[in-house]
């Protein structure tokens, strides 16, 4: 049977009825440029973060329902607080939700 140049109806039907709900988008944003050690200082972490978190708040409405950013930049990113935002992603998510963990600084081995 020679089908070139025929037309083919083909009819798609949605699978789910109504609209989906978009997810909650949370974003702990951490950002270190300036450490006590002046030796370890960095240009960008800080600038990073905000920039991240920015465009991550952009999405609000396009992919996501709400967007809710905690920032933690130099002084502010204690350990302390650094684990109060794991705590609190995982007080806030439901399975519905959507997290993204943002961390800008320098990584080094601590041989405690």
């Amino acid at each position: 049977m020679e089908r070139a140049g025929q037309s083919v109806r083909v009819i798609l039907r949605k699978a789910a009825s109504g609209l989906i709900a978009k997810p909650k988008l949370y974003v702990p944003a951490i950002g270190v440029s300036e450490y006590r050690d002046k030796s370890l200082t960095l240009r960008y972490p800080a600038k990073d973060t905000w920039d991240f978190a920015s465009v991550m708040a952009a999405q609000e409405e396009m992919l996501y329902a709400d967007v809710v950013v905690k920032l933690l930049v130099d002084e502010q990113a204690t350990k302390d607080d650094i684990l109060d935002g794991f705590d609190w992603i995982q007080r806030e998510t439901t399975a519905k939700d959507v997290a993204v963990i943002f961390i800008a600084g320098h990584g080094m081995n601590d041989h405690k």
